[in-house]
């Protein structure tokens, strides 16, 4: 029996993590957050997880969703991957890849997309030599 998890990650460009508020973003190439594990439930996990992010490129930023089972050391299962762009708000139904890229016909990830203006993003912070 599989217990999945899903991973959802937004990469490329200039990415920011909101969890307290726009005008604390930190802005960097990657944000990420990871559901529950959906135990014993391979067949139609359900997750009601709300991931939040900000993106000020993008036109080239992309949200990844990663489908993991846990109880075989975090194996990848299936991924989804789309362009910021591509998105339109609403409930969308993402069709799901192995992990070898072929298409996993009848998987798929059902989510709901929702857009909100952003502020100036936080600068990003300064290397620092130790």
């Amino acid at each position: 029996m599989v217990s999945p998890a899903c991973t959802v990650e937004l990469i490329g460009g200039r990415v920011g993590a909101l969890e307290a508020g726009p005008a604390a973003a930190t802005v960097g190439p990657y944000v990420a957050g990871t559901t529950q594990v959906a135990a014993e439930d391979g067949l139609s996990p359900r997750w009601d997880m709300t991931f939040t992010a900000a993106s000020w490129t993008p036109e080239s930023s992309f949200v990844l969703l990663s489908v993991v089972n846990h109880r075989r050391s975090s194996s990848l299962l299936a991924r989804a991957c789309v362009p910021v762009t591509a998105l339109r708000p609403g409930f969308r139904v993402l069709p799901l890849y192995s992990p070898n890229g072929s298409m996993l016909k009848g998987s798929c990830c059902f989510v709901h997309v929702a857009f909100e203006p952003l502020l100036q993003p936080v600068q990003t912070p300064a290397a620092v030599d130790v």
